[in-house]
């Protein structure tokens, strides 16, 4: 679609409805959904072909070596916040085959051993909530939800575990204690099946540090 990278380029309004509808069915929408977007003027149909264009610009490759890579440090900062926050954003707006890179690439095996690695450390409660935000915004996908129900005891018990945080008065423990409880009740209803869990999965650890929590919820 280079031709969305300029709007003031005039094209013909067939080419368009068609472009469109190729988004609209990368998009992986609610037929009811795709119908109202059908009904988009054309002025709103070019708007969100350049912006797909601008979005597709982006290489889901970028954030697989970024988690590859923070699989081996685990190096916690201010940058590997706020490139957990461009992959949240990217999982949630990205079209289906950037999603379909991601996943064929071990995004989420990746993500759910993040995710694990995290319940190590009592201090590592911000980094656990984005790894949730960005499987969350991978079950708003079909193919996202396909990729978890082909892995569901994994994915699904590491989201659980997240609700054995470390500090109650945590501002980002309380948050992650939260979203963890309403996303794997989510997740569950999402995947329509039941999953066995043992209970040393959920329940709250008796011995588990309490240390002051200083960072800020971003």
């Amino acid at each position: 679609m280079t031709l969305y990278s300029h709007r003031r380029l005039p094209l013909d309004p067939a080419k368009v409805d068609k472009d469109f509808e190729c988004l609209v069915k990368e998009l992986g929408l609610s037929e009811e959904k795709q119908q109202e977007m059908h009904d988009y003027s054309m002025e709103k149909k070019m708007s969100l072909l350049v912006s797909q264009h601008c979005l597709q610009t982006e290489d889901a490759s970028h954030f697989i070596g970024f988690l590859k890579n923070l699989q081996q440090s685990f190096v916690i900062d201010s940058n590997t916040i706020r490139q957990l926050q461009d992959l949240v954003i990217s999982l949630r707006t990205q079209n289906f085959s950037y999603l379909e890179s991601f996943l064929s690439a071990s995004g989420l095996k990746l993500l759910t051993e993040l995710l694990n690695q995290c319940h190590q450390q009592y201090t590592l409660e911000q980094p656990a909530l984005f790894f949730l935000y960005a499987l969350r915004a991978l079950l708003n996908s079909p193919n996202g939800r396909a990729a978890v129900l082909h892995d569901e005891q994994h994915v699904l018990v590491s989201i659980a575990r997240a609700v054995d945080f470390r500090d109650f008065k945590c501002k980002t423990g309380n948050t992650l204690l939260v979203f963890s409880l309403h996303f794997f009740t989510f997740s569950l209803i999402l995947t329509h099946k039941s999953i066995v869990l043992s209970s040393d999965k959920l329940l709250f650890s008796s011995n588990n540090p309490r240390g002051h929590c200083n960072e800020d919820l971003i």
